[in-house]
């Protein structure tokens, strides 16, 4: 009976690991992903300070990860974009986010 018990708790332990396993293997990044996950961080804390930039930041992140996950040219590029922009908001001369927009043509 004993080894009954034992040998069922192993049975469940072996099998939760597996399950932990499977799960952890699902929400692995890429190296990429990982990248992006981390200047994301980097942005929300660098913004707390600063009112009206998390809203923005996250408005950001959030329209850019429609990006098709096989286009790595294009999330390079703003992943390089996104370095140069957090280190002008980290300066403390940063007091706004510009953008740009297209205005209403001439005519």
């Amino acid at each position: 009976m004993f080894h009954y018990r034992t040998g069922a708790f192993y049975c469940f332990i072996c099998l939760s690991d597996q399950n932990h396993l499977q799960n952890r293997a699902m929400s692995r990044h890429s190296k990429l992903q990982k990248q992006v996950l981390a200047l994301y961080r980097h942005f929300l804390r660098a913004g707390k300070d600063k009112p009206g930039f998390l809203p923005r930041i996250r408005d950001e992140f959030r329209e850019n990860a429609r990006i098709k996950k096989t286009d790595v040219m294009h999330i390079e590029y703003l992943y390089r974009r996104g370095q140069r922009q957090l280190q002008q908001l980290r300066d403390a001369n940063t007091k706004q986010l510009g953008s740009f927009s297209r205005g209403s043509e001439p005519g």
